[in-house]
């Protein structure tokens, strides 16, 4: 078995850079998309935890929003997807997120910054990664392998075509929906479109830039107006329009996502196509080592406007929001604690019950009006970059309450098929709370040490079994720097293949783990 050290330090080769206080991104894309996949470092709660867990130990002012602001500041890029053809085809081709970002960066502009050397060109090429959202209907090859049942382990890739099947090209949408931006040549739009910046957790995806937003504007209830955010460039609108305000908190997280959907993708006379709202989407490769997050369904070009990831990351930075205001000592926990504990069966310190898998059930905890109401605020803010909407409003410059009730329209439109999404939730992509007595519930994370005999005895099929099953119980102890420590021992030769030690990313360690050889 390689010593998985050398397989980190190899990955390290396809960055190359020194640190610049401006993060270069260009460098994240130099290798062909399926060689980034293979050397890139697991998408996942576990390893945002531990790289957050680094940076806080490299750091003596670790307030939450704080340590998030810098992430989001430095990292966060909405938006990149893939266009064959140009100078540079990994760029912001998705205007419909950037578009969004541009607005939500006028309420709350990200300001912190990260220090230098706190991360390797690799760790930041993860952290960008998992903070850069977008939807890509460029067909990649491979990545109908995970629906259809053909997923190849390694890197989760095939070498199939990279043209989908069965689609004509792709076309403007109709009046309904918004058109997207993104030109994909020749190529038909992808069966199963790869939504970026996705999160891996144990309780559902999660679009981890708007988690971390979320977070960051946690204590920004003061907004400003939709005029201060253009200035005179929205003279058309009638007054009422223009001193709307936007309150960083809800714009950040799901107002603003609830907002776009409404003007993307509804008409004030026709609900979105079935599952058009939380769609289902799966990651290839294992848990233990997820890479790649791809959609159910394309919809023939038109994506989901609203997708579960970010709805379940929206939830959650408001409800870890609403738990930490109501926790008196909750300033002295760090971020990677409170994601940990979040993301877990126990839950918020003095608030058990606030634990991502209980997210719908705290639905109703939520200022669900208030939500709406930013929305739709929202709305007005975006539809200053759609020309068609744009012409309406100007045919009504007097009649604010005529504008008014045709966003309205939309958004209850939306708004009732996210409340349906979230009171019928199917729980597909994780298990419902557990069910403990109030003395039983125990906010603390236990640290043991666990030692793990690996046989790597029978087939191939039952050692990735194995190592998956070493690699997920790691992350789910809590493995890490300052917490509980892990050993793998050969079964064969009772000779430690790792003695038991504190990994400082033990999801990095168990991806590479998985995909050894041995």
């Amino acid at each position: 078995m390689r010593l998985l050290t050398v397989v980190a330090a190899l990955a390290l080769v396809a960055y190359a850079g020194a640190w610049d206080d401006v993060f270069k991104r260009i460098m994240c894309y130099q290798e062909t998309y399926g060689d980034r996949l293979e050397e890139q470092m697991p998408l996942s709660i576990s390893n945002l935890i531990a790289l957050l867990e680094k940076y806080e130990l490299q750091h003596t002012y670790n307030n939450i929003d704080s340590v998030a602001n810098a992430i989001i500041k430095r990292y966060q890029k909405n938006g990149i997807v893939f266009q064959p053809g140009g100078s540079v085809p990994w760029n912001v081709h998705e205007d419909k997120e950037t578009w969004k970002e541009a607005i939500i960066d006028k309420t709350y502009t990200p300001a912190q910054l990260v220090a230098e050397e706190t991360f390797d060109p690799r760790e930041e090429c993860s952290l960008h990664a998992m903070m850069s959202h977008s939807t890509d209907v460029y067909p990649h090859a491979g990545v109908d392998d995970i629906w259809d049942g053909n997923l190849q382990r390694s890197g989760g890739r095939s070498q199939s075509g990279g043209r989908s099947k069965g689609r004509g090209r792709y076309k403007r949408r109709s009046e309904t929906h918004a058109s997207l931006s993104q030109d994909i040549g020749d190529a038909n739009p992808a069966l199963h479109p790869v939504e970026n910046g996705v999160v891996y957790t144990p309780m559902g995806p999660i679009a981890a830039g708007t988690l971390l937003r979320g977070i960051m504007a946690m204590d920004r209830t003061n907004g400003i107006t939709i005029r201060t955010v253009f200035g005179d460039e929205v003279d058309y609108m009638p007054t009422e329009m223009q001193n709307k305000y936007l309150e960083p908190v809800y714009v950040n997280t799901l107002s603003g996502d609830i907002g776009q959907a409404a003007i993307t993708s509804y008409s004030s006379t026709e609900h979105l196509q079935q599952g058009g709202i939380g769609p289902k989407g799966r990651f290839a490769n294992c848990t233990a080592c997820p890479k790649q997050f791809s959609l159910v369904n394309g919809y023939d070009g038109e994506i989901a406007p609203l997708t579960r990831a970010e709805i379940y990351a929206g939830m959650d930075g408001l409800l870890i929001r609403e738990a930490l205001n109501s926790v008196s000592s909750s300033s002295s926990i760090q971020l990677s604690e409170i994601l940990r504990m979040y993301y877990s069966e126990h839950g918020m310190p003095g608030k058990p019950e606030f634990r991502a898998c209980n997210r719908m059930n705290l639905w109703d905890q939520l200022e669900t009006e208030k939500i709406k109401e930013q929305a739709l605020s929202f709305m007005y803010a975006y539809s200053y970059y759609w020309p068609e909407i744009k012409s309406v409003i100007e045919q009504y410059p007097d009649d604010f309450v005529e504008i008014e009730k045709r966003f309205q329209d939309r958004l209850d439109k939306a708004w009732q098929d996210l409340t349906n999404f979230i009171s019928n939730h199917p729980y597909e992509d994780y298990d419902p709370c557990p069910i403990y007595n109030n003395n039983d519930v125990k906010v603390e994370n236990n640290m043991v040490d666990a030692v793990i005999v690996f046989g790597h005895d029978g087939g191939i099929t039952q050692i990735d079994a194995e190592k998956e099953y070493i690699a997920n119980l790691g992350q789910k102890l809590g493995v890490s720097e300052k917490r509980s420590r892990l050993g793998v021992l050969d079964g064969k030769n009772a000779e430690w293949t790792f003695p038991v030690t504190n990994f400082s990313n033990i999801a990095d360690w168990g991806c590479n783990f998985t995909k050894d050889q041995g």
